[in-house]
């Protein structure tokens, strides 16, 4: 089966290509405070991807949090170094039998010396309680490429929100099966034109 790409960088989600689900969703930690779930993971030739949502409520000591912020793992915040990782961020990663880590924490210029790829993230959005209590933040990310055999770990920590590191793993197999289910959509034979650009 082929697929056709036309993206100039290898790490994006493939386009015309309709990935295959897994009907996968769990809740990966919860506090008295806090959720992070897991859903609609997606299995593509080249990655996968899959939904991160989380809840979060605000209380007397958590007043404040910015899913700006949260999500993205954006940091340097003003007056703060730049690397500084504040305690309501997010820490989201997924980790690969070969040790190899993609995470959320994405500084606001490049990466230190040494530090493992991004997650690459996609849509996403968030919504405040109509009592003002409480966000409901939601974004996909894409992981590439497909995992090695073994097991795939989604990791998460969230301090400020009383969620220590947690850990869950699914079989990477089920994953590389997916990927072969992907189907092409909107094919383009050899000689045609180049897509023109929307914009």
């Amino acid at each position: 089966m082929t697929f056709t790409d036309d993206r100039q960088h290898p790490w994006g989600r493939p386009e015309r290509v309709l990935g295959a689900p897994l009907g996968i969703n769990f809740l990966l930690a919860q506090s008295d405070a806090a959720a992070v779930q897991v859903q609609h993971v997606t299995a593509f030739p080249t990655g996968f991807e899959f939904q991160v949502v989380a809840y979060a409520v605000l209380t007397e000591e958590v007043n404040v949090w910015d899913p700006m912020f949260g999500l993205a793992g954006l940091r340097g915040r003003e007056g703060k170094d730049p690397y500084d990782l504040a305690d309501d961020v997010l820490r989201f990663s997924v980790e690969f039998s070969d040790g190899s880590r993609a995470h959320n924490l994405r500084p606001p210029m490049g990466p230190r010396p040494g530090e493992t790829r991004y997650l690459e993230p996609g849509q996403g959005g968030a919504v405040r309680s109509e009592d003002g209590t409480s966000w409901t933040t939601e974004s996909t990310f894409w992981v590439w490429p497909l995992p090695s055999p073994g097991e795939v770990t989604f990791v998460c920590e969230w301090p400020e929100f009383g969620i220590e590191e947690t850990r869950h793993h699914i079989d990477a197999q089920l994953i590389l099966d997916a990927a072969r289910l992907a189907t092409p959509i909107l094919p383009r034979k050899p000689g045609d034109p180049p897509l023109r650009r929307a914009y």
